[in-house]
């Protein structure tokens, strides 16, 4: 996501379509959350699909960004239904996992689980904002906000991994 952002950011400044490669970070970051939910959330019941649906999903993105809304459009769909897909496997962590196990992984989910309800909405609207709009710089702003407490909690998740790391160590 950082490569992404920051070519996407240089491409901006260029004054360079940049939405290509939010189709490319659609595709490839949903499988990589559902790899993290498969190693993180127990149940197998439940994680045994998340491999097939990160494949369709990757299919999905290529069907959407070649045929459905073209690879210079905000792909909402993909992104509606990414914010779909991570919903679920958050609250499916959250009613089959052992929380009490590894309290870091909590903050990660919950990370996912605020950015991606929040911005649902968003996602699925954001061909119908004109740019340069109040109401558009207010709605990205609300994204840009939820992205950053989403980063935040990633990292409260870190501290707390390191602190579980280092107290097991040393016990």
């Amino acid at each position: 996501a950082a490569i992404i952002n920051t070519t996407a950011i240089l491409l901006a400044f260029k004054r360079i379509n940049n939405l290509p490669l939010l189709h490319l970070l659609t595709a490839i970051e949903l499988p990589l959350v559902l790899l993290f939910f498969l190693y993180a959330t127990e149940n197998r019941k439940i994680t045994r699909y998340y491999p097939y649906i990160g494949i369709g999903f990757m299919l999905f993105c290529m069907a959407n960004a070649l045929w459905l809304q073209g690879i210079h459009t905000f792909n909402s769909y993909a992104k509606g239904a990414e914010a779909i897909l991570i919903i679920s496997a958050a609250i499916l962590f959250f009613l089959y996992s052992n929380n009490e196990k590894d309290k870091a992984v909590i903050f990660f989910v919950a990370g996912l689980l605020f950015y991606f309800t929040g911005s649902y909405l968003l996602f699925l609207f954001a061909n119908y904002l004109k740019p340069g709009y109040r109401l558009s710089t207010v709605v990205w702003n609300i994204n840009a906000t939820l992205s950053i407490i989403m980063y935040l909690l990633f990292t409260i998740g870190f501290i707390k991994c390191n602190r579980q790391t280092t107290n097991s160590t040393f016990s």
